[in-house]
């Protein structure tokens, strides 16, 4: 897969599970420089503010056609400002740390009720 999106010169996502959640393809290409072509929902809004312009657009609303598609094309080629997007916070280390801090805070209030527990029990 890696490959392909390598490849291309913009990748088209149109899960309709968009709506509930992100999609790893996106990230995927995004992380390799490929803006990606998706539909307009609250997800693909904030990544595209989160990304900067050009690195998310949005396909028109109806049935996907060669005009729409040519018109995502013609916008991500057009719009970008930076020459990667903007993945501040997404990389393997942040990412690593940040859920290191989420298991540690919820280690703490437990291992608290544990010594007290153990406590009482003496």
């Amino acid at each position: 897969m890696i490959d392909e999106i390598a490849q291309a010169e913009l990748i088209l996502i149109l899960n309709s599970d968009l709506e509930q959640s992100n999609s790893g393809v996106a990230l995927v290409a995004l992380s390799l420089d490929r803006p990606i072509a998706t539909r307009r929902v609250c997800v693909t809004e904030h990544l595209a503010e989160e990304m900067g312009p050009g690195w998310v657009v949005f396909l028109e609303d109806g049935e996907l056609d060669g005009s729409k598609l040519h018109a995502a094309l013609e916008e991500a080629r057009h719009a970008r400002t930076s020459a990667t997007p903007a993945l501040r916070g997404r990389d393997w280390a942040t990412v690593a740390r940040r859920y290191a801090d989420v298991f540690e805070s919820m280690l703490s209030p437990h291992m608290d009720v544990q010594s007290e527990i153990g406590a009482q029990d003496r």
